[in-house]
């Protein structure tokens, strides 16, 4: 399938970043990189699996129950508990897509848990690390130093991510 081509080659990378901290053990530089490589190549393994984002994962499952709608079924079959108009809509669904409906939204339920985990322990945390140690650099170097433009880099772009995040919660 097409669509697990992108997962398909994080794969070769993440195989070969492996391969590469096991042949150069002794050289720390390379070992280092290697396990950042391997860091992000498994986070974005767990991002795929977030498939209520629509990702590749989320295509193969909709190729593979023949369903056109997946998601917005999954969360049919979540709102039915609490409204009137979700449980009559819910049963216009074929029974076949009622019970892939059902195990969808689930996975849909993990993987909102997961995306909060994710979100909490992984991206808040190296987020906070990443932009204390920029002010540190900001804060004890002076404008010529390098350390000072890395530490004013990452601020940059902290509030660039910062910007898009709110232009998009805007715009949604």
């Amino acid at each position: 399938m097409p669509f697990l081509a992108g997962m398909a080659w994080d794969s070769v990378i993440l195989l070969l970043a492996l391969v590469f901290q096991y042949i150069y053990q002794q050289d720390l530089i390379i070992v280092g990189y290697m396990r950042l490589i391997v860091l992000i190549q498994v986070y974005k393994f767990l991002w795929h699996l977030l498939i209520f984002f629509r990702t590749d994962l989320y295509y193969v499952l909709i190729t593979i129950t023949n369903s056109s709608n997946l998601l917005g079924q999954a969360v049919l079959y979540l709102k039915k508990i609490y409204s009137k108009s979700a449980r009559i809509e819910w049963s216009k669904l074929k029974q076949n897509e009622q019970a892939i409906s059902r195990v969808f939204s689930f996975i849909y339920l993990v993987g909102i848990f997961s995306a909060i985990l994710l979100f909490s322990f992984f991206s808040i945390p190296g987020f906070l690390i990443a932009v204390s140690k920029a002010i540190t650099n900001l804060a004890n170097n002076s404008w010529q130093s390098l350390y000072f433009w890395d530490g004013t880099i990452v601020i940059v772009l902290a509030f660039f991510n910062l910007a898009l995040w709110i232009v998009g919660a805007y715009n949604r």
